[in-house]
């Protein structure tokens, strides 16, 4: 199936034009738009943030729980977070580290502001793992070579 993404410009009785984001025009007929599933992004109510932050297996409980604390207040200071929606959690242990789920809804959701919003989570959630001194964990791999 096709996919088609862009800004509607105008709609005949044959074909609709679209501007796409590489600002290309494309005219696609009626009939595959009237076959597809169509997504319309200026009707977004709340867009999603989602990161999996995986912390190094030897943390202490005690750390992984103030952290938890601290990034669930972090979220609900924002007046842009949806905190009904909002999910803070350890959810996966595994052999590359402890993974904490963050799941939360945000009411920007122009793009542009929405970026901004997650640049701006991003870089607290790194101050608090910073001032918690909480290292974060990366897949590592150990390789024994014998002679």
């Amino acid at each position: 199936m096709d996919t088609f993404e862009g800004t509607i410009e105008d709609i005949t009785f044959r074909t609709t034009r679209i501007r796409t984001f590489e600002n290309s025009l494309l005219n696609v007929p009626n009939s595959k738009i009237a076959d597809s599933s169509v997504i319309n992004w200026s009707k977004m109510e709340q867009r999603r943030y989602k990161a999996n932050l995986r912390i190094e297996l030897g943390t202490s409980i005690e750390k992984l729980e103030k952290l938890k604390k601290r990034v669930e207040k972090m979220l609900h200071e924002r007046e842009s977070i949806l905190d009904e929606e909002t999910i803070v959690r350890f959810d996966n242990i595994n052999e590359n580290g402890i993974n904490m789920l963050i799941y939360t809804y945000t009411d920007s959701v122009g793009y542009d502001s929405y970026l901004a919003e997650v640049e701006d989570i991003n870089c607290k959630l790194m101050r608090i793992i910073e001032e918690e001194n909480i290292k974060v964990a990366y897949d590592t791999q150990n390789v024994y070579v014998r002679n």
